[in-house]
């Protein structure tokens, strides 16, 4: 859903011929989803992405899936560009993001960072 709803942005807004003209990639980190209500087989979603903020390594999207009026989801995804191996800095392709990170992403981020890194110890 989420990476739908990213390729659909990129795509859109032009950012898919810079990225593949460098031979750009990207890469989903982490996802926040909130789940309102269910989708219908066959509903048609309607989908509003955007770019809240970006540091020197990823880039902060949020996502609203709508059928009619009603919100059904929202997605928050951290990502980042890439290519191959080496990660580039979202503002070579966003530009620059004036101001703090929102306290939703800090926090977010801080949950991620105390997390065990291995699951499956």
């Amino acid at each position: 859903m989420a990476e739908s709803a990213q390729l659909d942005y990129v795509i859109r807004t032009g950012l898919m011929r810079d990225m593949l003209s460098r031979g750009y990639s990207f890469v989903n980190t982490s996802q926040l989803v909130r789940f309102a209500r269910p989708v219908r087989l066959f509903s048609r979603v309607a989908v509003a992405s955007q770019v809240i903020y970006a540091d020197d390594k990823c880039a902060y999207f949020h996502h609203v899936f709508t059928v009619g009026t009603l919100l059904h989801a929202e997605v928050f995804v951290k990502m980042k560009f890439k290519k191959g191996r080496l990660t580039i800095a979202p503002s070579q392709l966003l530009g620059s993001f004036a101001g703090p990170k929102p306290a939703l992403l800090q926090h977010w981020d801080d949950t991620l960072a105390a997390a065990p890194q291995d699951l499956h110890a």
